[in-house]
């Protein structure tokens, strides 16, 4: 079963709020004159205008290029009274999004605020700062916030919310397959014919081993209580070498471990193409 989709609110990947208040809209969408000014000078007409500022105060506010018909009304109308615009300037940004008027803005904007925009050397820059963490953290948020981090550091525009997410999960996949190849290369022919035998199935039954292994012990009856010594027993009998494990760090381990109801046998194997 796939873990669900990590979500925006719960990383460090810039959102506005559902409900902008204001003391939010002057705190953070004010043009300041030195804005203003830049503004009178690349528009051309009060919905040009109102299109740059806008643009350039949800870029600022989010570190990427955001569709102006996605600002909230009365964050365009704050900018375009801020402005000195009449209220029906605020009505008039229908296309602003499609036009080439935009384009040209938006490189304006990113020179302004000396930002680059994301594309293949903001990808190596993520990927090459995702590759360390991979290894002492695993959850994807955690994942995403470090590449949000560096991108940001490095004055890259931020990517879709998705492209992190599919980043994330790629990188940690990598890692996740070298480590199971390293544990696969550090055992034996007799510790892989143990584990192998976890996963065949009793034909009366229709259970395997590894279902006795990962089986939560019971509530503490003495027959309960005599069934979990014989189940150690029985684990003992089970035990691989330890020191294959040694490479693998300790938030892995316990990752792996609270996985341990999954169905997983083949993503032991280094060949998998399984994302972990």
């Amino acid at each position: 079963m796939a873990r669900a989709m990590p979500r925006l609110q719960d990383t460090a990947y810039p959102r506005l709020k559902s409900v902008l208040s204001p003391r939010d809209l002057a705190a953070a969408f004010t043009p300041t004159p030195d804005e203003l000014a830049l503004a009178r000078r690349v528009a051309k007409g009060p919905a040009a205008l109102l299109g740059f500022l806008v643009l350039l105060k949800l870029f600022q506010r989010l570190g990427r290029p955001v569709e102006v018909a996605e600002a909230p009304r009365s964050l365009v109308e704050h900018v375009a009274r801020a402005a000195g615009l009449s209220q029906a300037a605020s009505h008039t940004l229908e296309g602003y999004d499609r036009s080439g008027t935009r384009r040209r803005h938006l490189v304006i904007v990113r020179d302004h605020l000396g930002v680059h925009p994301y594309g293949r050397a903001a990808r190596h820059a993520m990927v090459r700062a995702l590759g360390e963490p991979a290894g002492s953290k695993d959850e994807l948020e955690d994942l995403i916030n470090v590449a949000v981090e560096q991108l940001v550091r490095q004055r890259f525009e931020l990517p879709a919310f998705d492209t992190l997410n599919r980043a994330a999960r790629r990188v940690r996949a990598a890692f996740n397959r070298a480590l199971y190849k390293r544990v696969y290369d550090a055992l034996g022919k007799d510790d892989l014919a143990r584990i192998d035998a976890l996963f065949i199935s009793d034909l009366t039954t229709l259970r395997t081993p590894w279902n006795e292994l990962k089986a939560d012990a019971g509530n503490p009856t003495l027959t309960h209580l005599r069934d979990l010594v014989a189940r150690h027993r029985w684990l003992a009998t089970q035990a691989v070498r330890t020191e294959a494990l040694a490479s693998v760090p300790p938030v892995k381990l316990r990752h792996f471990a609270r996985r341990r109801g999954r169905s997983m046998p083949h993503a032991c194997r280094p060949w998998s193409h399984t994302s972990a």
